[in-house]
């Protein structure tokens, strides 16, 4: 699922520069399944265990997260940050 949308969450920025970063995207529906993208490969799982691995991975990114004004305003930082470094 590559451009999938998730229904009761509406997304975040990480909030602080030693957020966990996942290497691999993964999409979970309901507790049936998670596919895991790769550069190789898609992995489907369907294990109850390996799925609540999943589950807790993402409440800790959702936990990470930060979303409208403060999303912003983090983005704002990073993009003027950037524009500085560049200009010298």
């Amino acid at each position: 699922m590559k451009h999938g949308k998730l229904p009761d969450w509406n997304g975040g920025v990480p909030s602080a520069p030693e957020a966990l970063v996942v290497a691999n995207s993964f999409a979970m529906f309901d507790n049936r399944l998670v596919l895991v993208e790769s550069v190789s490969a898609e992995l489907r799982i369907t294990q109850p265990r390996e799925i609540a691995l999943y589950g807790r991975a993402f409440d800790v990114l959702a936990n990470q997260a930060v979303t409208g004004e403060t999303a912003r305003e983090l983005i704002r930082k990073a993009l003027d940050m950037r524009s500085r470094r560049s200009r010298t």
